[in-house]
This record gives C-alpha cells, sequence and structure tokens, in this order.
C-alpha cells in the first residue's frame, strides 16, 4: 500500500508540473520569453543629399532575436513608396534565433524634390511588432535633364 501511495503521489506531481508548464508558457509567450523578436541594424537609412537622376542601392539586415523561428507574411514598400523603390528583394522563408538576412533594393528619385522619407513594411509573426517599418530619408536635388541640342536652321 505503501508503495501504490508514493507511486501515485509522483504520478499527480508529474501530471501537475507537465499542466503548470504549459500554463506557464502559455502566460509567458506574448511577453518575450517564447516569441520570434524581429531587430535592424539601423531603422531609418540616412542618404543624404543626391541629385534626382541617381540610382541608390539601398540594403538593411534583418535579425531574429528572439528564440523562435521569425516568419515572415509579407515585405511590400509603404503607400506612395513604390513608383520609386524598384527591384525589392527579400526572401519570405523563416528566419531561425539569431540569423540575420539582408533586405535590399533601388531607390530611384526621378520626379522627388526636396526632403523625403521613403518606408518598406515587413508583417511577420512578431507579437510586439507584427508590422516592422524600415525607412530611408533622403534630400533630393532636381536635376536638368539633358537634352542634345540642335543645330538651328533657317526655313526657306
Amino acid at each position: 500500500m505503501n508503495k501504490l501511495s508514493v507511486a501515485l503521489f509522483w504520478l499527480s506531481f508529474s501530471m501537475f508540473c507537465a499542466v503548470a508548464g504549459f500554463c506557464l508558457m502559455q502566460i509567458l509567450f506574448p511577453f518575450g520569453v517564447f516569441r520570434p523578436a524581429i531587430a535592424c541594424d539601423a531603422k531609418v537609412l540616412e542618404l543624404g543629399t543626391v541629385n534626382s537622376d541617381a540610382k541608390i542601392d539601398c540594403r538593411f539586415e534583418i535579425k531574429n532575436m528572439g528564440n523562435r523561428q521569425l516568419l515572415f507574411r509579407e515585405v511590400v514598400p509603404a503607400c506612395g513608396s513604390g513608383n520609386d523603390l524598384e527591384n525589392l528583394n527579400f526572401s519570405l522563408t523563416p528566419l531561425k534565433s539569431g540569423e540575420l538576412r539582408e533586405c535590399s533594393f533601388l531607390f530611384r528619385p526621378r520626379l522627388l524634390q526636396g526632403d523625403i522619407t521613403k518606408k518598406v513594411v515587413v508583417f511577420s509573426n512578431d507579437p510586439k511588432s507584427p508590422r516592422f517599418v524600415l525607412s530611408l530619408h533622403v534630400t533630393v536635388v532636381p536635376v536638368a535633364p539633358t537634352v542634345p541640342l540642335e543645330e538651328p536652321t533657317l526655313a526657306p
């Protein structure tokens, strides 16, 4: 009888620990203990002053700082940024804990002028930052288009 009560005690204790551990994980998951966490080397890329005919290669490094796999749903230019950002290159494959991935695109200011901010939005499964915004800031100086001059001709 004594061995049976000891076995029942250990069985009930191990069941309690399993349930308590599961509940604790469910409570702590949203608060950062067991979650993916997106981070970037620089959320704002300062490009300084450029001419309107420039082509600028922009790169951000995104890292998973959490201890769960970071899943990407979509990476898109923010509203109004799509015409000036080209060749957005970012793989949507999951990012393991501690891994880095580069996000690159080409910025062409063509018809822009003055202080400009363009944004790229990364949608992921990070519960604290499901919509992660990367920005670039630049001052664009307009350049007059170069048109070849033709020799003037006299009409007869």
